[in-house]
């Protein structure tokens, strides 16, 4: 996930000639967080498999149909809800990465 998004910030910077590229990371990054067992992941660390459906999951999801549709309010709406992600995913990493470690 972390790679699309660093891809996703190169690209950004390239123009509207990545826009193709832009588009199939969103879809690829889609794709590996569907792959991801939710409740497993709230047995880890609660709350984790969760916030990543509920809000990191489904901001990828509006962000592409945002891209897909040019709507710029829609895009508002998954970079925020990707944006709560990464501040509840920052301030519990510590916790996290504990409870891996434990495994």
């Amino acid at each position: 996930m972390i790679t699309y998004a660093r891809q996703d910030t190169d690209y950004r910077a390239g123009g509207d000639k990545f826009f193709l590229e832009i588009i199939d990371f969103r879809r690829r990054e889609l794709g590996v967080v569907e792959n991801i067992d939710k409740d497993l992941l709230n047995t880890i660390y609660p709350g984790l498999g969760e916030r990543l459906v509920n809000y990191y999951y489904k901001g990828l999801q509006t962000r592409l149909l945002a891209y897909v549709q040019s709507d710029q309010q829609k895009y508002i709406i998954g970079q925020a809800l990707v944006s709560q992600w990464n501040d509840w995913f920052t301030k519990n990493l510590s916790g996290i990465i504990l409870a891996l470690k434990q495994l």
